[in-house]
């Protein structure tokens, strides 16, 4: 597990406009096996950011998108007992488009999650969980197979 490769953050030309992908998930479960329950210990992110305008509302976009989704499709509020630990990393490769040479945030940090928990439970449990939400119910019965 881990983040293996940041050159995947990238960028690419979308209608005529420089469009960066700017994220990347790290997930780190714990499971257990008689239950199939699975529990997410800590998430590591790595943003692709440009100039950051305000350090504390940027800080908090990643926090707040990383947080919402942690439900993974069952759209249970997290509770403080449900947040895992919070890395991030942030990357400073080159200017993105917007003023002051900065790069939008808002939506980049939520859409990775999922899928790294997803991937972590497959990692860990062998079990590849293709449909939201990833519940013990499913890893159970990946784990029976």
């Amino acid at each position: 597990m881990g983040i293996r490769n940041l050159s995947a953050l990238k960028s690419l030309d979308f209608f005529g406009l420089r469009m960066h992908l700017g994220a990347l998930e790290d997930a780190h479960p714990n499971l257990v096996p008689s239950t199939g329950q699975v529990t997410v210990n800590k998430i590591v992110s790595a943003h692709d950011v440009g100039t950051i305008m305000n350090p504390l509302t940027h800080q908090e976009q990643i926090e707040d998108g990383q947080i919402s989704t942690l439900s993974l499709g069952d759209y249970k509020l997290p509770t403080v007992n449900d947040i895992p630990e919070l890395v991030t990393v942030l990357l400073e490769p080159g200017p993105g488009p917007a003023p002051y040479q900065s790069k939008g945030i808002g939506e980049s940090s939520n859409i990775p999650v999922a899928a790294a928990i997803a991937n972590a439970v497959a990692d860990v449990a062998g079990v590849r969980i293709t449909d939201l939400p990833v519940t013990a119910e499913k890893v159970f019965a990946g784990l029976k197979r």
